[in-house]
């Protein structure tokens, strides 16, 4: 998935001429469809699985920059990556600084959803793996 694709995703579900409720309303639904994509549910138990026939994309061929870049833009993903910077995004706000506002929470709050996404469903393909599962219970 190209990550001027996931920027026009996340715009369809939360525009910036929405209101800001119903732009963190959308940012909740992009992040629900992302994982849907990524082959993620749950099931009849109530825990989460991994569908590898509902997945549309891998966790894999994504980076963490790129959906940075993707929702907050490259200078935001810049700034974030440098450990001088890091500290102090969150904190400053002024020229050349890309700062968290509220106006940005629901890119934020999306690039957050994404990334736990991502996270979860690398485990659970190593979690749900056979050949890692049964060298531990026999010899």
């Amino acid at each position: 998935m190209r990550y001027a694709g996931i920027r026009t995703a996340f715009e369809s579900f939360a525009p910036r001429t929405a209101s800001a409720e119903t732009r963190l309303v959308g940012a909740g639904n992009f992040v629900r469809n992302f994982r849907e994509g990524l082959g993620l549910s749950i099931n009849a138990n109530g825990r989460p699985t991994l569908d590898p026939t509902k997945r549309k994309w891998s966790h894999g061929e994504m980076s963490l920059r790129g959906l940075a870049e993707a929702f907050m833009g490259w200078e935001w993903a810049e700034n974030l990556m440098r450990p001088s910077n890091a500290g102090g995004l969150l904190m400053e706000s002024g020229a050349g600084n890309v700062a968290v506002t509220p106006g940005n929470f629901p890119e934020v709050s999306a690039y957050l959803g994404s990334i736990s996404g991502l996270l979860e469903a690398a485990v659970l393909e190593r979690y749900e793996s056979p050949e890692y599962i049964i060298d531990t219970l026999v010899d």
